[in-house]
C-alpha cells in the first residue's frame, strides 16, 4: 500500500500532462480577455478554470474548475492511509483498521498502479484518436478497482464499528476517490467522443447516457452499502458539470441542447444529494437506536 502510493505520488508530480496544458491555456486565455477588457467594456473575461473552451479535448461533459479542489482531501486522506499501512504500530491497538487496510491492500495497490499509468497516458503523445481511448479506459479500470477497495473496506468493517480516525483516514478518502474517478471516467469518455469527432447527435446522446450511468452507479453503490459518500461525491462532480455548461469555442451545439444537458446534470446532482442525505439520516437513527 505504502509503496504503491509513493509511486502514484511521484507519477502525479511529473509535469507535462494534458491537464497541465489545459491549466496553462486557461491562464493565457484569461489574461488575453482581461487585457482586451481594458479597451472593450463589453468583453467577458470569464474562462473555465477546468477545461478551456478552446481546448482540443473539451467534450460536452466538462466540470467547472472548482470541482478539482476535491483532490486535496483525497490525497491528504490517502496519505494518512499509506502512513498507517507503513507503520503498523499506528494500528496495533485498532484491529478493525488493521483488517480494513489488509483487505483493501491489493485493490488499493491496483488503484495506484492504474492512476500512475493514466499519468503516463494522459500526455500530448496520446492526442491522436487511436491513442486517446487509453486514458478513459484506464480511468474506468481505476473506478472498478476503487469499487473493489471500497467493497473490501465495507466488508471488513461490517462486524465491528470503525473509530472516527479510521473512518476519516481509511474509509473516507477511498470512498471519495471512488466517486470522483467514476465521474472522471465519464468526463474522459466524452473527451474521447470529441477527439474522435463523433456525429453531433451521437455525442449529445452519449453525454446524456454517460451522465445517468454515473448516477445509477453512484446511487446503487450508496444504497446497497449504506455509504452516502459515493452519491455525494458524484453529486459534487455533476454540480460542477452543470455549472460549466458544456460550451466550447467550436459552437457546435446551440444553447438549447447544452442547457438541457446542464439541467440534466443539475437534476442528477440534486437527486444524488437527496439519496446521500437520506442515507446519513438513516445511519444516524440506527446509531441512536443502538
Amino acid at each position: 500500500t505504502a509503496g504503491a502510493f509513493a509511486v502514484n505520488v511521484v507519477s502525479v508530480a511529473v509535469p507535462g500532462r494534458v491537464d497541465g496544458e489545459m491549466a496553462a491555456e486557461a491562464k493565457r486565455a484569461m489574461a488575453a480577455k482581461i487585457a482586451a477588457k481594458i479597451t472593450d467594456a463589453a468583453n467577458d473575461p470569464t474562462e473555465p478554470a477546468g477545461i478551456p473552451r478552446a481546448h482540443w479535448s473539451r467534450g460536452l461533459v466538462s466540470p467547472a474548475g472548482w470541482a478539482f479542489a476535491i483532490w486535496g482531501p483525497i490525497f491528504l486522506g490517502e496519505s494518512a492511509l499509506a502512513a498507517m499501512a507503513a507503520a503498523p504500530g499506528l494500528t496495533a491497538s485498532n484491529p478493525v483498521a488493521s483488517g480494513m487496510l489488509a483487505s483493501a491492500a491489493p485493490w488499493f495497490a491496483g488503484v495506484c498502479g492504474l492512476q500512475s499509468l493514466w499519468c503516463a497516458a494522459f500526455r500530448p503523445w496520446a492526442k491522436r484518436v487511436q491513442h486517446f481511448w487509453l486514458p478513459a479506459a484506464l480511468l474506468s479500470a481505476e473506478a472498478a478497482a476503487l469499487g473493489g477497495a471500497h467493497g473490501a473496506l465495507i466488508a471488513s468493517s461490517a462486524s465491528k464499528p470503525m473509530t472516527i480516525a479510521t473512518y476519516v483516514c481509511v474509509h473516507l478518502p477511498v470512498a471519495m476517490h471512488f466517486g470522483w474517478i467514476t465521474a472522471a471516467a465519464v468526463v474522459s469518455a466524452n473527451s474521447f467522443a470529441q477527439v474522435a469527432r463523433w456525429a453531433p447527435s451521437t455525442k449529445l446522446s452519449f453525454a446524456f447516457v454517460s451522465v445517468w450511468l454515473a448516477v445509477a452507479t453512484a446511487a446503487g453503490v450508496s444504497i446497497t452499502t449504506g455509504d452516502p459518500v459515493i452519491a455525494l461525491t458524484v453529486a459534487w462532480a455533476l454540480s460542477a458539470v452543470a455549472a460549466d455548461g458544456g460550451k466550447s469555442d467550436t459552437n457546435e451545439f446551440g444553447d438549447v441542447p447544452l442547457k438541457a444537458l446542464a439541467h440534466s446534470a443539475a437534476t442528477a446532482a440534486k437527486g444524488l444529494s437527496g439519496i446521500g442525505l437520506l442515507i446519513i439520516a438513516k445511519n444516524v437513527l440506527e446509531v441512536l437506536r443502538s
